[in-house]
């Protein structure tokens, strides 16, 4: 069956409304080469009134994956702030 890979990650100082309200979304990816095999559909990421980082758990499915090396990205989107930020880890298949 399927297998799934879940991904926690947090988002520091997201941009507020006037209301307090953020609105960030994240996005997982996985990756060889400059292929993409997967990735996840951008999902909300809710915070809490309080300041400090956002915490978020992201799942993507994961297709049958050779050995070899891959990347994980995860995409997150603050529309408040027009702003797009990637980051991304290695990761092997043995």
């Amino acid at each position: 069956g399927a297998e799934n890979l879940y991904v926690q990650l947090y988002a520091y100082n997201p941009k507020r409304d006037a209301s307090g309200e953020m609105n960030l979304t994240s996005q997982p990816e996985i990756l060889r080469g400059d292929a993409s095999l997967a990735s996840g559909a951008p999902e909300p990421m809710r915070g809490t009134p309080a300041a400090g980082p956002v915490p978020h758990i992201s799942r993507i499915r994961l297709p049958r994956l050779e050995p070899g090396d891959y990347v994980l990205r995860v995409t997150v989107t603050d529309r408040n702030a027009s702003a797009m930020v990637a980051r991304s880890v290695g990761f092997t298949v043995d």
